[in-house]
């Protein structure tokens, strides 16, 4: 019974976790995010996705896994000093990126030339 109540109350606070860090507003506060975190306030996203609508995978079992991966590396850059001046998302990141954007936009994209680029680069 003793192993139960230890899955559970693991269970219970990575699900806490994860929606604690799910809003724009912890991204913002933790890394030099706040131009960003601004464009996106004002943005048409704002009132239906947060910052990991788009650049979280959905997967149950990835978000989390990802989420502290992410977390552990920028956390790692910012406190270390080494925050560039240019963010510029990794080959895995855009391709997340562009999986979630086709999931709430592909009728729509199906239908617009893109020119060669990504949803990321539009």
């Amino acid at each position: 019974m003793h192993k139960f109540g230890l899955y559970y109350r693991a269970k219970y606070w990575s699900q806490l976790t994860v929606r604690l860090t799910d809003s724009g507003e912890f991204c913002a506060s933790c890394h030099v995010m706040q131009p960003v975190y601004q464009v996106w306030k004002h943005s048409a996203h704002s009132p239906v996705a947060n910052c990991n609508t788009c650049h979280v995978p959905h997967n149950l079992v990835l978000k989390p896994l990802y989420k502290a991966k992410s977390g552990m590396w920028d956390s790692y850059v910012f406190f270390t000093g080494q925050t560039p001046l240019v963010l510029e998302a990794k080959k895995n990141t855009k391709r997340i990126v562009k999986e979630n954007c086709l999931e709430c936009h592909g009728t729509l994209l199906r239908n617009v030339n893109m020119e060669g680029r990504e949803c990321i680069e539009m």
